[in-house]
């Protein structure tokens, strides 16, 4: 009698550690991705500043003094 109410205690310990597996699972999965589309922002902005920053300027034109 005591088994069976012992294992009935340990059935929602098992589910959470399953559930618990699976969130960390999907957190780093998550955590890639998001990390991996920054890398990728940052590499775009960088892209854009240095073409921004070296293409002519149609108006840089300075006089003579």
């Amino acid at each position: 009698a005591m088994a069976y109410e012992y294992s009935r205690s340990l059935v929602p310990t098992a589910w959470s550690f399953l559930l618990a597996v699976l969130t960390t699972w999907a957190y780093r999965y998550l955590e890639t991705n998001v990390n991996s589309f920054d890398l990728e922002m940052e590499t775009a902005w960088l892209d854009l500043m240095n073409y921004l920053a070296l293409r002519p300027q149609p108006n840089d034109i300075r006089p003579d003094y």
